[in-house]
């Protein structure tokens, strides 16, 4: 059996040609072993045969529309010529992109400042298809560079010659694309909502969970072993989907405005009441919001401290099981308090225990407990009414983001090392893979070209 691809051209112009792309034999076989149908390796010469000639037939349409002169029609002269190498899904092409004369020889117009052009060099100034840019994006965001490289070549042929610093290169470019839309968005949030006083933050029914994690540096580079990451993750009532963001400490963007922006994103408009969610911690304490948003203690990080404490009493030294008993009952009876809005009775039963354990300074769960809520005080609230309204209390969410969003990635296997920008750039392509907002990026950023008309 012998099957022939063949693709037929028409031109603009009238003229059409036809073009073998790939031929299949199969020697007649009552039983193939290996089964029936295309070969994986079969389909990859087929895609890259039939990518070569469409290439190269849009390269020669860009190429003759612009040898024409606009204002006689006729041909502009060639200077040279010289070879583009355009990378695709399918493979890398190597595109003739003859340099043309900028002034006509017949009517002296000039169609560029310079005194040649190429205009093939002009219309691709970036040398990788959007698609094969985009799927190199979608896995780095998932994996590893140089896995990346690894899955891209089971699948496509374009990544035979794939090196995995191509990938790197790919993602940070996109990655650095997000950031600078990120601070553009920011910067025309705060030219828009500059006063949001008349806002009621205690209606807030969305919330944003934030919260802190860390990466591992180049220390010759950041001067820190460490790079703090901040991570957001919004939760709206109407919708079960959340969306996370995320990106490295110490950027330009400060007083909340990457968490502003991020609401923007994700449809959360600058008069909508907000209430933030976080454990307080330095590392959050530059993630603030305006007045329209009624910063909150988290429970999650409450509950884990009380825990440490329980587990501290339950190993005092020095007092029978009797006085352990009371001391346990005391500190159960500060969490209920504060469970239930009684900021105050909680912080006095705190001392309490603090007297009767002999436990000073904060170098001890006990104390790490008060000055938390100490430092935390104008952020607490009554959270068993928050619960009993079914609004949410707790920053798990962002816990879980931090986990998912950078750990999953970022810090697999503890060896991966990163600098302040690249981390960064990565945990905006990352977001928005997750977020699903990757595939509206580049379609918003490469519009895909609408076929002709066909005439009825």
């Amino acid at each position: 059996m012998r099957i022939t691809v063949e693709a037929k051209i028409e031109r603009a112009d009238g003229s059409r040609q036809t073009v073998e792309i790939f031929c299949l034999e199969r020697a007649p076989d009552p039983a193939p072993r290996c089964g029936i149908g295309v070969l994986l390796s079969e389909s990859r010469d087929l895609l890259g045969n039939l990518q070569r000639v469409v290439l190269r037939e849009q390269a020669d349409e860009i190429v003759a529309a612009a040898r024409q002169c606009r204002r006689c029609s006729q041909r502009l002269a060639v200077k040279g010529s010289a070879g583009i190498v355009y990378r695709t899904a399918f493979g890398k092409v190597t595109l003739e992109a003859p340099r043309l004369y900028s002034r006509c020889s017949a009517c002296g117009a000039r169609v560029a400042a310079s005194m040649s052009c190429s205009p093939l060099a002009l219309a691709l100034p970036e040398r990788s298809h959007p698609q094969w840019v985009w799927l190199q994006t979608r896995y780095a965001s998932v994996m590893s560079y140089k896995l990346a490289r690894s899955f891209l070549a089971t699948g496509f042929a374009g990544a035979m010659d794939l090196r995995a610093s191509s990938i790197r290169s790919s993602a940070q470019r996109i990655g650095a694309r997000l950031e600078k839309e990120m601070q553009q968005r920011a910067e025309a949030f705060w030219t828009l909502h500059h006063d949001d006083a008349a806002i009621d933050a205690r209606a807030a029914v969305h919330a944003l969970q934030i919260d802190a994690g860390y990466v591992r540096s180049v220390p010759q580079t950041e001067g820190a072993s460490w790079i703090s990451v901040i991570a957001s993750k919004v939760v709206r009532p109407e919708s079960q989907r959340t969306h996370a963001h995320a990106y490295a400490g110490g950027g330009t963007l400060w007083r909340g405005d990457r968490q502003e922006a991020f609401l923007a994103s994700v449809g959360i408009g600058g008069d909508v009441p907000v209430v933030l969610l976080c454990d307080g911690g330095e590392d959050v304490g530059v993630a603030r919001l305006g007045n329209r948003s009624l910063r909150i203690l988290d429970w999650f990080h409450i509950g884990m401290r009380f825990r440490h404490l329980q587990l501290a009493l339950k190993g005092l030294p020095g007092v029978d099981d009797a006085e352990r008993e009371r001391l346990l009952r005391r500190a159960e009876g500060a969490k209920w308090l504060l469970w239930h809005g009684r900021a105050e009775s909680c912080l006095a039963r705190l001392q309490e225990l603090r007297r009767d354990t002999g436990w000073v300074g904060k170098r001890n769960a006990l104390g790490a407990l008060a000055a938390n809520l100490e430092n935390g005080k104008a952020c607490l609230t009554n959270y068993a009414a928050r619960r009993a309204r079914g609004l949410p209390i707790s920053s798990a969410g962002a816990e879980s983001a931090v986990d998912h969003v950078v750990g999953q990635r970022m810090k697999r296997n503890g060896h991966a090392r990163w600098t302040r920008r690249g981390a960064n750039h990565l945990l905006q392509v990352r977001c928005a893979v997750l977020n699903g907002q990757d595939v509206r990026n580049f379609k918003r950023w490469y519009p895909t070209q609408r076929p002709l008309a066909t005439a009825s």
